[in-house]
């Protein structure tokens, strides 16, 4: 049940890239799978995903548009699902272009017009000479049509807020508010057992005498698996019984698949592709979680890996937020430029903090990092904005 009463449903158009097994995806969907009856929630994407099925058995409508780097196109788009459809609220969850979206809500008679920021760096475009022009745009023009005409500017963290809207806005502005990508902790009771953990080797190949580096992401540049191959094949040569196992899939596949071939860790690095299983391959299967990007706006699978019980190696770019909720029991962060021998001793010393799924379940538990808390926070905004 939402915070208040009311008398009809509130109407949220949620605009994105697709409903696929991505962080910001995957949050999504299990805010949808957790709403009150008294709110609809819809999206906009740019292609099919994997949820999509399941988001319509829930109720939601799906409007696929051209591309985003179409970006004319894409807007004519956007304005022309708004004029056909109304819509209560309109939360974009991206970064380039949100002020033209916001500008075209607000001339759309959207009432409540929401930009959520979840990363802290600009994705690079395939046209590099562009990337300045992109930028400057970004941190001009893009910034003023936020100000000027979105509701609510919301982010996963500070660092990410301080992206979008620069550090003094974000700092100073009433319309600024973090509201953290929550994890759904009852997925997170998993009782480890050995049985279950030898299904899962033998489900994937790997040895059962074997120890597993883990790793959940998508095959995106940003999540840098590349470079945690080259590392592990490095870690390999001391430690001769552990397995690297990637949940994920992506446009890096090809990529990751060559190097795993060049470096002949067949037999060691897994990609098995998306999982719906995640919580439990966590608690049963890994023994440290890697997790080193290149950017994060939040990293919402740390806190899933320390509800299953786990340390994570994550680079230091992980937001200040995390790092001070989880201490170093549950998190070790490292500069990507640091010695490979000192990643490795890390991935090392993450063993000795591992603990029961209960253990962390109790620990994550603590922490802002709930879905709960993030689905009442968000609806919180949804609805003082609409008084």
């Amino acid at each position: 049940m939402s915070t208040n009463e009311h008398t009809r449903t509130i109407r949220v158009l949620h605009v994105f890239y697709g409903l696929i097994h991505g962080g910001i995806e995957v949050w999504l969907m299990n805010l949808l799978r957790r709403k009150p009856n008294d709110f609809q929630f819809d999206f906009l994407v740019t292609s099919q995903g994997e949820f999509d099925d399941e988001a319509r058995s829930l109720g939601a409508t799906i409007h696929y548009v051209v591309k985003k780097r179409k970006i004319f196109r894409y807007l004519a788009d956007f304005r022309q699902v708004l004029e056909t459809n109304h819509y209560d609220v309109v939360h974009v969850h991206s970064d380039e272009f949100t002020g033209h979206m916001m500008k075209i809500a607000a001339q759309c008679g959207v009432p409540v017009r929401i930009t959520h920021s979840h990363n802290t760096v600009l994705a690079r475009g395939r046209k590099i000479p562009f990337q300045f022009l992109r930028n400057v745009h970004f941190k001009t023009i893009n910034r003023y049509l936020l100000l000027k005409y979105a509701t609510n500017v919301l982010a996963c963290s500070c660092c990410a807020g301080e992206f979008m809207m620069g550090s003094k806005a974000w700092n100073s502005n009433a319309k600024c508010r973090t509201i953290y990508c929550g994890v759904p902790l009852e997925k997170f009771i998993v009782h480890r057992t050995e049985e279950a953990r030898e299904r899962l080797c033998d489900l994937y190949g790997i040895p059962r005498q074997h120890k597993v580096i883990g790793h959940v992401g998508s095959l995106t540049p940003q999540k840098n698996q590349d470079w945690m191959i080259r590392i592990f094949h490095e870690f390999r040569q001391k430690h001769d019984n552990w397995s690297l196992l990637i949940i994920g899939d992506g446009e890096l596949r090809p990529l990751l698949k060559a190097t795993i071939h060049e470096l002949g860790l067949e037999t060691s690095v897994f990609l098995p592709g998306v999982s719906d299983d995640v919580p439990n391959i966590m608690a049963n299967l890994f023994d440290v979680f890697f997790l080193p990007s290149i950017f994060e706006g939040f990293g919402v699978v740390i806190p899933e890996a320390a509800a299953a019980g786990l340390c994570t190696i994550c680079s230091d770019i992980i937001v200040p937020e995390i790092i001070e909720c989880l201490t170093t029991k549950k998190i070790y962060t490292l500069p990507l430029i640091a010695p490979h021998s000192e990643w490795m001793k890390a991935v090392e010393a993450a063993m000795v903090h591992k603990t029961t799924p209960q253990e962390g379940f109790d620990f994550v538990k603590q922490t802002p990092f709930s879905l709960d808390n993030s689905l009442k926070s968000l609806l919180e905004v949804y609805e003082a904005s609409l008084t």
